[in-house]
């Protein structure tokens, strides 16, 4: 599985539908209401597709500040080396990244060399904290 650039309407309509049900839904790490939001059209959307061609994992990385954003894995997905080829791929392409990682995703973020920089914000739901590859 290769990442490649979410650049077709059936692309983002499946990464939309793939957030919704993910952070919204599943994790409640976003509103519904900010799916999409603004930052989809000025960030690259990466994702990673199976054999149907359905879109099973994406990342953003918005443009303005190299901020990872909007991770999300389909459940049948986790486990497999989606998140960690899409998380990887972000870093090759952009180097320096920063993430406001929820409490319970840092484990993932440092296996891939990421460190909590102190910064900590407390969401409706989560504790999230800034971390960062550089």
């Amino acid at each position: 599985m290769k990442p490649t650039i979410a650049k077709t309407k059936e692309d983002i309509l499946q990464v939309i539908a793939l957030r919704r049900s993910v952070l919204v839904n599943e994790f409640q790490f976003s509103r519904y209401q900010d799916e999409p939001d603004y930052y989809d059209f000025t960030s690259t959307i990466y994702i990673i597709k199976n054999d149907n061609n359905k879109v099973i994992g994406t990342v953003r990385v918005r443009s303005d500040t190299n901020r990872l954003q909007r991770v999300a894995i389909h459940p049948k997905y986790r486990k497999t080396g989606v998140g960690s080829t899409l998380l990887k791929h972000a870093i090759e392409k952009h180097k320096e990244l920063y993430v406001m990682a929820p409490e319970e995703t840092i484990p993932f973020y440092e296996k891939h060399g990421f460190n909590i920089t102190g910064e900590k914000k407390r969401g409706k739901h989560h504790l999230y904290y800034r971390m960062q590859n550089f």
